[in-house]
């Protein structure tokens, strides 16, 4: 599919993801004025696209082959994303240049990646044994922490999502979609 933006005014604006690519999995930029998303189309890969100073969007361009769930810094400098769609390698780059590196190799199936208050990266896994987790890591640093593990029997996830705000994690399971779970996030004594 393409990305495009509609005017709130009416009228659609310019298409700003590659003409050839169905494209998804779109994060915008706090600001507004740009845009990652991953193209469906192998060999796959994460797409971007940046409004400039008067209010016109650039070209959209395929950055890297490979990747999807792209998420952009909190700088605004680099996009975090997993190497493959079932996760495994998150990786980050810059956004202009540059090759990708990794930041770890989280050991299972990555299924949402966001960036908290305090610049931590959190995501949520699934192990195979079916154990789905919330962890979060520094993209500096790459030692991940676990903050939440599931217990298959009473809340079955392999695609948790959640976001994190006022030193809590909010988030859903894929079986209790209307139902929310707060968990506070308090450091080990």
């Amino acid at each position: 599919r393409d990305i495009s933006l509609w005017r709130r005014g009416g009228g659609m604006a310019p298409n700003i993801s590659p003409a050839t690519s169905d494209t998804g999995l779109a994060n915008w930029l706090p600001d507004w004025n740009a845009l990652a998303c991953t193209s469906f189309v192998p060999p796959f890969g994460i797409c971007s696209a940046r409004r400039g100073s008067a209010g016109k969007w650039g070209e959209p361009k395929q950055r890297l082959d490979g990747g999807f769930f792209p998420l952009w810094t909190p700088d605004g400098k680099s996009i975090v994303f997993t190497e493959t769609l079932l996760g495994g390698l998150i990786k980050s780059m810059l956004v202009d240049s540059g090759p990708a590196h990794t930041i770890l190799d989280a050991h299972g199936s990555v299924a949402w990646l966001t960036f908290g208050p305090d610049g931590q990266l959190y995501y949520s896994m699934h192990d195979e044994e079916g154990r789905s987790s919330i962890f979060s890591v520094s993209i500096d640093h790459g030692t991940p922490r676990l903050l939440l593990q599931f217990d298959p029997l009473v809340h079955p996830s392999v695609r948790t999502v959640f976001t994190v705000g006022n030193g809590r994690i909010y988030f859903s399971s894929d079986d209790r979609q209307s139902d929310v779970w707060v968990m506070e996030v308090r450091p080990l004594r």
